[in-house]
């Protein structure tokens, strides 16, 4: 792939990524549906701006300005509308543009026509002024309030783009106004670097002016853009939505998933049913045969996104030009590395191998003319790379080694399984082979192994159901101190042992009197390094040799 800069990847990954959008507007169509558009039709007139009671004071912003007369829609200058530019803007980066012209007092729930269209689009982009004499914005209101909702409590869990491309006068006025309403509504919308932009969850909100109408000034007019820019700046705009390495890495994923749709099916194609029933009809006594497609359809995907080339063409420029752009923060209390500001020696080894890290790494004596050093500068360097996220150290450390849980209704009980045991506050993980917890027909012993907080052994760190993180440690030692089974029922009708959420929102699993709660699940190749060295363990061999032998050929 060809990019130089972390804003080309990141640019790249949005095109590469986004399929769809949709323009939902109340004149979108001409009076006489059968003339196509022309240069000279389609004229449409600026409405009358918003009118807020008690004057139009900005909400998101301490700038105060003199405010001016309204114009009022027989003043201002007409402007030409070219649906034919919008969606050719969109066509030109191979992305679908759908038009929907609503009737009016259309509906915004969640079974409506509008929402649905909505729903499924990764860029939506709404006129403000539905069949409205005042400008209020009742409808896009209501509809980003719901989008906003859905996508962030329902599936499909969608990062979306909205965006209101008006030639209402004011764009302030429409920012205010949303502010408001979607604050009112509980969903803590955050300005991201002006007031024209707003983040509620997983949407954000873009607020632009169409050109032609009433000059816009001051941050407004950086605001204002034509028909055939709109394209551009919504992938600019969603390129810095999603800006940096691994998101870019994520879109790309996803977006080479998508454009393999066929490959993948003719893998799974109808031909293969026959096989698969019998497959499922000799398994059957054992397992689901259905519960092993979702690890077949992931080793495709894995496959499709491996053989794509995701590395640019000059790793070190790139990742030098990267360093300059993300920071990171300086340490606290100041500590030096050979007489250099650590942040500084920090971004130079990003970019390179630097000799004078390679001596903490390994726990060696500093300089004592660098003063007081961390007690462990490892994990020191870690949290200064977690600069908007002081939890991001952590965060990395549980994607590599923690599965994600996508399912909310329920939690199964398996190989690899993390349990706090309510009575004494201890983790184990559960170490029964993958095979032994399936089709279970009564009650049985599943094996567990303590974790510790000690800071030898494999470290396990992942984000608890209450939010706070744990730092535990798999450490290997003798299986009486850290092995101990616990009996479980199955499910009657999975026959495997499940539970759903409590009254307090718990996975809660039972073992006689004592209950366990659900913390994590571990990735397969973590819990079987795990289980790779717990049968190492219990496999020792003990014998008897020549003891002067034993110790005189062990000295090396």
């Amino acid at each position: 792939m060809t990019f130089q800069s972390i804003s080309d990847f990141s640019l790249l990954a949005t095109k590469q990524y986004l399929q769809s959008a949709v323009f939902i507007d109340d004149e979108i169509y001409n009076e006489n549906p059968t003339t196509p558009d022309s240069e000279e039709i389609v004229v449409r007139r600026p409405k009358v701006v918003m009118q807020i009671a008690g004057g139009s004071a900005d909400l998101l912003s301490e700038r105060k300005t003199k405010e001016e007369p309204t114009p009022v829609a027989d003043d201002m200058p007409k402007q030409n509308f070219r649906k034919k530019d919008l969606v050719g803007s969109f066509a030109e980066h191979g992305i679908v543009c759908a038009l929907y012209e609503p009737e009016e007092n259309f509906e915004t729930g969640e079974d409506s026509t509008v929402f649905k269209l909505c729903q499924t689009a990764d860029l939506v982009i709404l006129d403000w002024d539905f069949h409205e004499d005042g400008v209020k914005g009742e409808k896009p209101k209501a509809l980003i309030e719901n989008l906003i909702k859905n996508g962030n409590s329902v599936a499909p869990y969608h990062v979306r783009l909205i965006a209101i491309y008006t030639n209402t006068p004011s764009l302030q006025s429409i920012a205010n106004s949303l502010f408001q309403h979607l604050n009112k509504a509980q969903l803590e919308p955050e300005p991201i670097e002006c007031q024209f932009r707003l983040q509620a969850g997983s949407s954000r909100v873009i607020i632009l002016g169409k050109t032609g109408g009433v000059p816009r000034r001051d941050e407004e007019e950086s605001f204002t853009i034509s028909e055939k820019e709109l394209a551009d700046r919504l992938l600019s705009e969603f390129s810095y939505m999603n800006f940096g390495i691994l998101p870019s890495c994520a879109l790309l994923g996803m977006a080479t998933v998508r454009h393999n749709s066929a490959r993948i099916l003719d893998k799974f194609r109808a031909n293969l049913d026959g096989q698969f029933l019998l497959h499922r009809a000799l398994i059957r006594g054992s397992e689901e045969a259905f519960d092993q497609l979702p690890e077949l359809l992931g080793d495709e995907f894995r496959a499709v996104i491996e053989d794509s080339y995701y590395s640019p063409e000059d790793v070190t420029k790139f990742v030098a030009d990267t360093s300059a752009v993300i920071e990171v923060s300086p340490p606290s209390p100041p500590w030096k590395i050979k007489g250099r500001s650590c942040d500084v020696v920090l971004k130079e080894f990003w970019v390179k191998d630097n000799d004078l890290l390679k001596p903490l790494m390994k726990r060696e004596k500093a300089d004592p003319d660098d003063g007081d050093q961390p007690k462990n500068p490892i994990e020191k360097i870690a949290v200064m790379c977690s600069v908007n996220d002081g939890d991001a150290h952590s965060r990395f450390a549980a994607l590599l080694t923690i599965r994600t849980q996508y399912k909310t209704k329920y939690r199964n009980l398996g190989f690899g399984t993390i349990l706090l045991d309510r009575s004494n506050g201890k983790y184990s993980v559960c170490i029964v082979p993958p095979c032994d917890s399936l089709r279970l027909n009564c009650e049985t012993n599943f094996p567990f192994w303590y974790l510790t907080q000690s800071k030898s052994g494999h470290p396990i760190i992942f984000q608890c159901p209450d939010g706070k993180w744990r730092n535990l440690t798999f450490k290997v030692g003798k299986p009486s101190q850290y092995m101990w089974f616990g009996k479980f029922l199955p499910d009657a009708e999975k026959k495997i042992v499940r539970v759903t959420k409590d009254d307090d929102e718990k996975y809660i699993f039972k073992s006689g009197v004592k209950e366990f709660e659900w913390v994590a699940q571990l990735k397969p190749s973590h819990a079987q390094r795990i289980a790779n060295t717990i049968g190492q363990q219990l496999s020792r061999v003990g014998l008897a040799e020549a003891e002067w032998a034993r110790m005189a050929f062990s000295k090396d």
